[in-house]
């Protein structure tokens, strides 16, 4: 297979024999390109955007530095730069310092934005540390990135212990940036907005959107503009850095990013706190099987809010539920029935032994949620969509062949890492993904790396029958 994996490459703009079979659709790759070696020591995120006609990619290299490319999409060549770091070495977790060197830590992935002058944004390697971020001085050149040293104000104001920085787009259409300003168990949520005119950040919200209050601190889904057009934010308290603190997933919403509301349609005021009320979907308590990024949102066939999440049922096992709120409160129904019990706990990137999704509609009054599962695989649980009673488990459909999964690498702990792209493919039959092999989660802790870095490969996944991926 690893034969047949170098052919892909060389054969750069032509279909490969390597499918995925679906009842609906046959998925091959059109298009498989070469970047460069990547960092092999985590699978922190690398970052994609195709924009209109041109794409760009920004991710850590085999040395571990941050590089920057750009393509048109007509070619298969790229335009490469190395951003300059502030110091040269990795940030280190808590110090108040700017780099763009990669380490060993997993939080620190990369985000970038295109606003609508087509000036891009990059922001990256973050874990409680200086805001690192870069503007383009040219539009459409990924080229002209440099550093700017700070969002608003003198750089003091809560940007210096940065992690999850995400770009999102506000509802009038401006660009918004928001982050977590403090540390796991004591942080709060900053959102800000920028101005295109004169290239400006200024605090999209006076307050922090959610509020820790030195306490324990939220870990957001979201904010998701939803089908209804509502903007749907889902979070996770957490006491202390130990992930077993975690408890009480919650769920608010707003029209405008702006002004936030219960799902009952009570007013609440900024920050949103624990004490709140109104905001809980299940009083699930510390220690009780819930973690961040075991809380996804999704939607019913009319639109409504579905939340899955998943924590220790009666008998101890970890199991998904499924929670919509009608009638005045949340109605939760298990939708799992596994023997197995994930008893997480401990500080850093853990290896996630469960991984589940939001709810999308699956047929005439059925519901699906897909999961990959340590000790079960990867599976479709189906339910009902008035009742939310489990019906059958169902074979996940693929986005991408197989043999995309199969690892090359021979050197232990090694991983498939994909990183999907956060534009827009004008081919609405296919779709973009990057491809590296690196270490797995090692709880952001130094480990031996491979002497050989893997390729870093763009690929073109193609849907041969036009079929929606």
């Amino acid at each position: 297979m690893r034969q047949k994996l170098s052919l892909i490459v060389m054969g750069v703009m032509l279909f490969s024999s390597l499918t995925a079979q679906n009842s609906e659709t046959v998925l091959v790759v059109g298009e498989a390109v070469v970047l460069g070696k990547a960092w092999p020591a985590n699978g922190g995120g690398f970052a994609l955007l195709t924009d209109a006609d041109r794409q760009y990619v920004v991710y850590y290299n085999s040395e571990g530095r941050t590089v920057a490319a750009q393509r048109p999409l007509s070619q298969t060549s790229w335009t490469q730069i190395i951003l300059p770091s502030k110091v040269d070495h990795a940030p280190r977790g808590g110090v108040d310092e700017s780099s763009t060197i990669a380490g060993f830590d997993a939080h620190n992935y990369i985000t970038m934005a295109v606003d609508s002058e087509g000036y891009i944004h990059v922001s990256l390697n973050h874990h409680v540390n200086r805001l690192t971020y870069f503007r383009s001085t040219q539009a459409h050149d990924i080229s002209t990135l440099v550093q700017v040293d700070a969002m608003v104000g003198d750089g003091s104001q809560q940007e210096d212990r940065v992690t999850y920085p995400k770009f999102m787009t506000a509802p009038t259409g401006e660009l918004l940036f928001h982050y977590r300003h403090g540390s796991s168990g004591a942080g709060n949520e900053v959102y800000n907005i920028y101005n295109v005119k004169n290239q400006t950040w200024t605090r999209f919200l006076i307050e922090p959107l959610i509020s820790g209050e030195g306490l324990r601190n939220a870990y957001q889904v979201g904010p998701f503009l939803g089908p209804d057009g509502w903007y749907h934010l889902g979070w996770v308290w957490r006491d202390t850095p130990d992930a077993s603190t975690s408890h009480d997933p919650s769920y608010a919403k707003s029209s405008d990013l702006k002004n936030w509301e219960t799902a009952a349609g009570n007013p609440l005021s900024l920050p949103i706190i624990f004490g709140d009320t109104g905001t809980r979907i299940d009083p699930i308590p510390v220690k009780g099987g819930i973690i961040n990024g075991g809380l996804k949102l999704g939607f019913d066939s009319s639109n409504g809010f579905v939340a899955t999440y998943h924590k220790f049922d009666e008998s101890g096992y970890t199991q998904v539920y499924a929670s919509r709120f009608r009638n005045g409160g949340w109605d939760s129904h298990k939708i799992s029935d596994w023997n197995y019990r994930w008893d997480f706990g401990g500080h850093g990137t853990l290896e996630f032994m469960i991984f589940i999704d939001g709810t999308r509609p699956y047929g005439e009054g059925l519901l699906a949620m897909n999961y990959v599962h340590r000790k079960y695989g990867s599976g479709v649980l189906v339910f009902n969509e008035d009742t939310l009673e489990p019906i059958a488990v169902e074979p996940q459909r693929r986005a991408y062949p197989i043999a995309l999964d199969l690892l090359e690498s021979p050197f232990p702990d090694m991983e498939v890492h994909f990183a999907l792209d956060s534009g827009v493919d004008p081919d609405t039959s296919s779709h973009y993904r990057l491809r590296w092999e690196a270490l797995g989660s090692g709880n952001d802790f130094p480990r031996t790396v491979a002497d050989e870095p893997s390729d870093l490969i763009l690929y073109k996944i193609v849907s041969h029958d036009d079929s929606p991926l």
